[in-house]
């Protein structure tokens, strides 16, 4: 006999974690951008470029 110990959310609602994955997915170029260029501004105050 098995027992249901998980508590699953309702089919209908949306947790944290779809919500966040959905937002990752769907911005994920603009998101490697972003951190592709404070990676440079970074560098380039580190090296004193600019």
């Amino acid at each position: 006999m098995t027992t249901q110990n998980a508590n699953f959310p309702k089919a209908g609602t949306k947790t944290i974690e779809d919500i966040g994955v959905r937002f990752v997915t769907a911005h994920v170029g603009k998101i490697y951008l972003l951190l592709l260029m404070t990676t440079v501004v970074v560098v380039a105050f580190k090296e004193q470029l600019i």
